[in-house]
């Protein structure tokens, strides 16, 4: 089997579900206690909806690693990279800009 396409995102997200796609929003379930009976009990993850720069770095580095133990990209991929780390950046300390 070949590598999967996943539709192109404006950014990089904090969660994927098992299918490489966002999750579904956090929601409240009224109907179930929580641990020690605590309430709200929520299904999800509100990170998802987070800017994390962290998870442009994770990639990064995992794209060094493979790299570095002699693995190959191609230039489309490597302006990807490129890409990841100016969003990164931008976010990150907006007054500078990169080229």
């Amino acid at each position: 089997m070949g590598p999967r396409r996943l539709r192109a995102r404006r950014r990089t997200e904090v969660l994927y579900d098992l299918d490489g796609n966002e999750p579904p929003s956090e929601r409240v379930d009224t109907e179930l206690e929580g641990y020690r009976r605590s309430r709200p009990v929520r299904w999800g993850n509100a990170a998802a909806g987070q800017t994390q720069n962290d998870a442009n770095g994770e990639i990064i580095d995992c794209a060094y690693q493979w790299v570095a133990a002699g693995g190959e990209f191609d230039s489309s991929l490597w302006g990807r990279l490129r890409a990841l780390a100016e969003a990164a950046g931008a976010s990150w300390c907006p007054q500078i800009v990169t080229h």
